[in-house]
Parts: structure tokens; sequence; C-alpha cells
């Protein structure tokens, strides 16, 4: 049985994406109707790179998004009796493009498909006797998400280091005061470097380690390594804000990450904690602190955010966790107010310990 996949492409790639993974078949092709602009965008060659359906792409439909007679007359030229099956998404584009879609593949009997932007189901709108709602099986992850916006994403080790510790950790810095982790900020400036130290480098680490049972990987407890340092200053956080989001949400390994870095034309953005939900891509900053360099924290933060948003197309979520604690004064209106003006949420010492529904403060609608 021959397949044809249609797809009407614009900016909003989550149904388009969803849809291809949900019906493609091994031998199906594909037909994208698309417009001058997003074909400059290049945005057609990213889909077919994440699915690797260069070989079964028909030449494509390239017109005005609002020229309806343009668009049929290319559609009329078409021989599409070859075909058994076809199945057209008109999730995207413009009224215009769909309509003409949708009359002209209704000759063909053509299965007609609606997917909303939460891709939580699809909506078969033709033929009339199998109208309705209708269950998505295959879900895109969020590897998929982003290579279909032409996005490089690397990275995404966790330490190994147990919740158990990682629990303890915030006890003990919530616990200890800032001169207690003063031995800890000496390492520092040592984040991503060579690949271990001798403990008797830094004065102090040695003891310090002890008290707080930290679980070396030497047991002679001689040497640091890098992956040690970089959890001790603060990947212990993500790690801590990773392993809460994804039991919360129940997410996949596949749909979240922490430590990763996007990258787009050269650009290249690092992001602590990236998780995929519901055709949204949420992404969090974890800082132990905030007070001592706010304005190079919002600043960075709201860089990433807009590069991030600009190469989606679309609206992503964006949020900043820290411990600095509002009641203490470490957390200004200012801080908050300046995320807020770029859509970036930020959540303080306070909000994240007496947070009793995740889902209700990032203000997710959980299915």
């Amino acid at each position: 049985m021959k397949t044809l996949i249609v797809s009407i492409l614009g900016r909003l790639m989550v149904p388009n994406i969803q849809f291809i993974k949900e019906k493609r078949t091994k031998d199906a092709d594909f037909l994208f109707i698309s417009d001058p602009e997003l074909e400059e965008e290049d945005l057609r060659q990213c889909i077919k790179s994440t699915f690797g359906i260069d070989k079964n792409e028909l030449s494509p439909i390239v017109v005005d998004e609002y020229d309806a007679r343009a668009l049929e007359d290319e559609l009329k030229k078409r021989k599409f009796e070859q075909y058994d099956k076809i199945l057209v998404n008109v999730s995207e584009g413009t009224i215009v493009t769909a309509n003409v879609t949708v009359d002209f593949f209704k000759d063909y009997i053509a299965d007609i498909y609606y997917i909303p932007d939460t891709i939580s189901y699809m909506v078969r709108i033709f033929p009339k006797r199998r109208q309705g709602k209708v269950d998505i099986k295959n879900k895109i992850n969020m590897t998929e998400y982003v290579t279909s916006h032409g996005l490089e994403m690397r990275g995404g080790r966790l330490s190994g280091i147990s919740m158990d510790y990682i629990q303890k950790m915030l006890v003990l810095y919530l616990a200890y005061d800032n001169e207690r982790w003063w031995t800890l900020s000496r390492l520092r400036p040592y984040r991503g470097k060579k690949r271990c130290y001798r403990i008797d480098k830094f004065p102090q680490l040695d003891v310090f380690l002890r008290e707080i049972e930290f679980p070396l990987v030497d047991q002679n407890r001689e040497y640091i390594n890098r992956e040690e340092i970089g959890f001790l200053t603060g990947d212990w956080f993500e790690e801590y804000v990773y392993h809460i989001i994804k039991d919360e949400f129940n997410l996949s390994g596949d749909n979240i990450k922490t430590g990763i870095t996007l990258s787009k034309d050269g650009v290249i953005n690092e992001f602590d904690v990236v998780f995929f939900y519901n055709g949204v891509l949420y992404t969090i900053e974890c800082k132990t602190s905030i007070k001592d360099k706010e304005k190079n924290i919002i600043t960075n933060t709201i860089y990433k955010v807009k590069a991030l948003q600009n190469n989606l197309g679309h609206y992503s979520d964006s949020n900043i966790f820290t411990l600095s604690s509002r009641a203490q004064g470490e957390i200004r209106p200012e801080h908050v107010e300046r995320g807020e003006v770029f859509n970036i949420d930020v959540y303080c010492r306070e909000d994240i310990l007496n947070c009793q529904d995740i889902p209700k403060m990032l203000k997710i609608k959980k299915v």
C-alpha cells in the first residue's frame, strides 16, 4: 500500500513533526506545501534532516500563502492516483492554504487531520463519518523537537550521585553559613579545567569534604576530579531541580537534560535544565545565589532565552531557580520585574522550598 503524507508548513513546527513521526511508514512519500519566506528559512530541510526523508520527498509546492488560485493550480498539476492512502495535516499555514488543501484532497478521500499545539491528541476532520479525536501513540521527543528547528543539542550528563545525597546537599547548603561554604568557593575557578587536582592544593578542603561525607571517586581521598568540582560548585542544585521535575512530570530521559548546549549558526548557549512537555520547551537556570552578580545572571539568561525563542520561531518557557532568599532581601523586586519583561519567571528559596504544586508554580497544565 503506497502512502502520501501532506504537510502544510508554518513557523510553529510541533504539529508537523508530530504528525510525520506518528504517520510515517517505511515507504511513505512526503509532499510539503510551503511559501517563499519559509523556504528562505530552510525549515523544510530541518524537518527532512530530523526524520531522514530526503529520498521520499516529492517536489515541494511553494506559493504565496494567501494565493488560493496558485495553490490550487499547483495541486492540479500533480498525479495522486498512485496512492492508496493520503494523510493530510492542516494544522499550520493560513486559513486560505488550509481551505484549498482540504477541498482538494477531499476528492481523494484523504484522511485530513488537525493537531493542537499541545500535541496531546489529533483531530480527524475528514472523512465526516470518522471525525473525532485520535490518540497519539508515538510522541516526539526533545531531540527531535530541537533538531527540527535546526538546533544542535550536546551534553546532558549526570554525575551519578544519588538523589538522597543531593537532597542532603540542599539541607547542608541551607544550614551552613557563607563562611562554611567559602572552602568550596575556592574550587570555582577550576571548573571545567584539568582532569583532576590534588585535594591538598586547597586549604581545608579535605576536612570539609569529610564533614559533608562527600563520596569521592578516589578511595584514597587524595584527588578530586573535574566532575566532582562541578558538582560541588553548583551542579548539585541543577541535578536536584532535574530530579524533581523529571519525577513530577514523569518524563523519560529523552525529554529532560541537564547541562546541555544548544547551538545554531555558530551561536552556542548553555542551559542548566531543559525539558520538553506538551509541545513546549522549558528551560530552567539554576543558581544557588544571584545576590553577588544578579545583573550578569539575569542579563545572560535573557540573552540565551531570546536567542532560543528566535531559533524556535515560537514561545519557549524560561525560568530561574535560585536559593537566594526574598525574606532576607537577597532577591529584590527589580530582579523579578526585569525577568517578567522578557517572560522569565524568577523563583527564590521560599518559592522552591514551600512549593506543594510544581506544575501550578510553573504554570504548566499537567496531563
